[in-house]
């Protein structure tokens, strides 16, 4: 029986959280638009998971797979009333795209992967504003509403080794993993606004 022994990644590029935008942007990021990109069934592990969260997870543990995988997945959470302070709402924008998508490939001791993942996913809601003029400071009955939607997409390329019984019948794996990342951010108060960054680690 071979015992396996813990991957061991060796990084090739740095990370970052979040691409690089110009220093002038203040974006205003709310902790509960951070999904769990390692939730599957095996729980949050960064070693055993599903093919579909390959690009959260150590980019070493793809020597796990030992088949052609694809997998997908979606995320669905209610909206928050009160997601942080002064009454403002939060939900996530639940479009078709999946949570996290994944497709890995083996070929003898190496494994290519490609993945995609929504990193960030949030729309802040103020809620309905009153309108008023100098004339109805009180409100004119008429309200406009504002809203704030940020979603950072994941892009990734993924490849290990492993060397096999390295010490008895140990396995010795390393990986390294390629990101690109699409962020667009929408806001609307009485037009829409939108921006689009990109960087990659």
């Amino acid at each position: 029986m071979k015992i396996f022994l813990i991957p061991l990644a060796i990084i090739f590029f740095c990370s970052n959280n979040f691409p690089q935008v110009p220093s002038n942007n203040n974006i205003f990021l709310f902790p509960q638009g951070n999904p769990i990109g390692e939730l599957s069934s095996f729980g949050t592990s960064g070693l055993l998971n599903n093919v579909s969260n390959i690009g959260s997870i150590n980019p070493a543990a793809l020597s796990n797979f030992a088949k052609p995988s694809f997998g997908f997945s979606y995320q669905l959470e209610t909206k928050l009333s009160k997601a942080w302070i002064a009454d403002i709402g939060y939900k996530r924008d639940l479009s078709l795209l999946p949570q996290s998508v994944g497709f890995l490939y083996p070929y003898k001791n190496f494994r290519f992967g490609l993945s995609f993942c929504q990193a960030y996913n949030g729309i802040m809601d103020i809620g309905p504003i009153p309108v008023t003029t100098p004339q109805n400071p009180d409100g004119t009955g008429e309200f406009m509403s504002f809203h704030d939607k940020i979603i950072l997409y994941d892009y990734s390329v993924l490849l290990s080794y492993s060397f096999k019984n390295i010490v008895n019948e140990w396995d010795l794996s390393i990986g390294g993993r390629f990101n690109i990342e699409h962020m667009t951010e929408n806001a609307n108060i009485l037009s829409d606004i939108s921006y689009i960054y990109n960087g990659n680690s």
